[in-house]
């Protein structure tokens, strides 16, 4: 059944009106940022805030063009969106000039364009479109790993121009997965290649390998006692509790000898497991779970976290991470963190003033106008007026969130879940960034940081959501 009325009619201009008067916002930031001297006309359209200007108009004018389109049209054509953007991304990939030790922007004359930006555009669809297919579920093996293929194909090549930050994003579709019925343990691994991956980087290698011994006999005393809820034999909690302590003995005798030390405590480790399971016949596959998990975790801190360091992030990006963690006082890495929190913390509670902020005008934080923009919000708006912003935030949020739940189709739904993914991982990283909390690795503030291609990527995935919205009463897609 389709709904009365122009889709004009149907749009959720509550969804509307926030991004709108958020994106305003951002250009009024941005404004701030330049504004001096030689650049305090509002409408200079040779400066950055006149071209941020430009975009937001050509933003509008896609999303007006989007909203006569009709709905079907997107599921329709994901596959074809998701192939063209990839291969858009090998372009870039193979011929893009290297910036910053990446090959990200495409040259178009006297524009630049960032194909990853449209690529969550792209893979949002893509994932949709797969997640609605009839017979797709996420108990299913081969459907989880044909979701992940999805995911994995634009963060490759993106990772592959040398992006990781840019990459690390489409992270934030997990809630898509999520939301469709994915294990929550692929939270929980997340969390634990998290923390095996900060740990590798402030605790010596005994003590992290002591760690994951002690975690997995945890994992193997949980899922013992689960198999034997009715015959409990405390026998084979003593062999483990043996096991273990013998394994962390090992360790601490062979952390230093990697390869060696890694086949002995994998072999001590599953002996041990092996004699338990002579108590366990009905219940071995139950101990190929901590056996799994500690061989992996091994391969994962000797081999994995050490090329993912050391190859995939920049030199730069390397420093910025030990810097977090406290491993690093190199004072040129922490200089663009250090000036951003001061220029936060001079706004106090009501802020200097609109276009009255001293460090912004006298550039006091390098790339102040994209990765660092919302200091330039702390300082001249304060601690309440940085609340008022990001509660503006939190609206879209929750409003994109109800859109989602609200909708019949699957495809409908799982494509808001994932512009709602996309806003809240990019905001937290870029606010994390600003002061202090995660490494800095150039992630754009949504509508707000100076940029064309994000300010249009997210313009067209916010109308693609509304207009998929004011349809949402038709059949099932």
């Amino acid at each position: 059944m389709k709904r009365d009325g122009s889709v004009w009619a149907n749009i959720d201009w509550i969804t509307f009106g926030l991004y709108l008067i958020i994106m305003l916002f951002g250009w009024l930031v941005v404004f701030a940022v330049q504004y001096g001297p030689e650049s305090n006309q509002l409408f200079d359209f040779s400066a950055i805030h006149g071209r941020q200007l430009i975009w937001i108009i050509l933003s509008l004018v896609f999303g007006a063009i989007i909203l006569i389109f009709d709905s079907e049209f997107f599921p329709g054509f994901a596959w074809i969106i998701y192939g063209l953007i990839m291969v858009l991304l090998v372009i870039v990939m193979v011929f893009a000039r290297e910036v910053n030790g990446a090959r990200s922007w495409l040259e178009i004359g006297p524009m630049k364009i960032q194909p990853s930006e449209f690529a969550k555009y792209a893979t949002a669809l893509a994932l949709a479109k797969y997640l609605s297919i009839p017979g797709i579920s996420m108990k299913d093996l081969r459907a989880r790993l044909g979701a992940m293929a999805v995911l994995g194909l634009p963060m490759g090549l993106i990772i592959l121009q040398g992006d990781m930050g840019s990459a690390l994003v489409f992270l934030s579709f997990l809630f898509v997965l999520y939301r469709e019925g994915f294990s929550i343990a692929l939270v929980l691994v997340g969390a634990y290649v998290t923390a095996l991956f900060v740990l590798s980087l402030v605790v010596p290698p005994a003590i992290l390998h002591s760690i994951i011994a002690a975690l997995v006999f945890i994992i193997a005393y949980v899922v013992l006692q689960r198999s034997l809820r009715k015959n409990r034999l405390p026998t084979i909690y003593l062999l483990l509790l043996l096991a273990g302590g013998l394994s962390i003995l090992v360790i601490f005798a062979l952390s230093t000898h990697s390869v060696v030390g890694t086949a002995v405590l994998s072999l001590v480790f599953l002996a041990a497991l092996f004699l338990a399971t002579n108590f366990l016949r009905k219940e071995r596959q139950w101990v190929l779970i901590p056996a799994l998990v500690f061989v992996g975790s091994l391969f994962f801190g000797f081999f994995l976290l050490d090329f993912v360091f050391s190859d995939l992030l920049e030199e730069h990006q390397q420093e910025r991470i030990l810097t977090l963690v406290g491993q690093s006082n190199d004072r040129d890495a922490t200089y663009n963190v250090d000036q951003s929190k001061m220029t936060i913390a001079s706004g106090g509670f009501l802020g200097k003033g609109y276009l009255e902020g001293t460090f912004t005008r006298y550039g006091h934080v390098p790339e102040q106008q994209t990765d660092f923009i919302f200091c330039t919000i702390g300082e001249e708006f304060g601690f309440l007026g940085s609340f008022l912003f990001l509660m503006a935030y939190l609206a879209l949020l929750v409003r994109t969130v109800l859109l989602a739940e609200r909708q019949r189709s699957p495809f409908s739904r799982d494509f808001a879940y994932g512009v709602a993914g996309l806003f809240f991982v990019q905001i937290a990283i870029n606010i994390g960034m600003t002061i202090g909390l995660v490494p800095v690795i150039g992630i754009p503030l949504p509508f707000v940081s100076y940029g064309g291609s994000s300010v249009l990527a997210f313009s067209v995935l916010v109308f693609t959501m509304l207009r998929l919205d004011a349809d949402r009463l038709m059949a099932l897609r």
